[in-house]
């Protein structure tokens, strides 16, 4: 078992900056960082979030403009028996049991 004096007195003598066991490695502020080019790369990420959240976005109005448009189009029938040829390459919306006489 250690003595805890002496676990005491080694880490009392890490000075900061210095990596340790409980700091999870070497500190983050270096000494060359300038806030200027962090400012700098910050900016440049900014530019590359924009346009990706912008297409984002643009593809969620494309995919709710489809929903509405299938509501809007879609023709309710109330028995899958009642079809007739006049619905072929629409969207039907039916409920109840279907069954074919062939397998699928």
């Amino acid at each position: 078992m250690q003595n805890p004096d002496s676990f005491e007195s080694q880490h009392r003598e890490l000075k900061p900056g210095k990596s340790s066991f409980f700091s999870g490695g070497s500190s983050s502020k270096k000494k060359n960082d300038s806030p200027f080019g962090l400012f700098f790369l910050g900016c440049i990420m900014i530019g590359f979030a924009l346009p990706i959240v912008w297409m984002n976005e643009r593809k969620q109005v494309k995919i709710y403009k489809l929903i509405d448009r299938a509501r809007n189009d879609a023709i309710s029938i109330s028995s899958p028996k009642s079809v007739s040829d006049g619905d072929n390459f629409k969207l039907v919306h039916t409920s109840g049991d279907t069954s074919t006489q062939e397998p699928v």
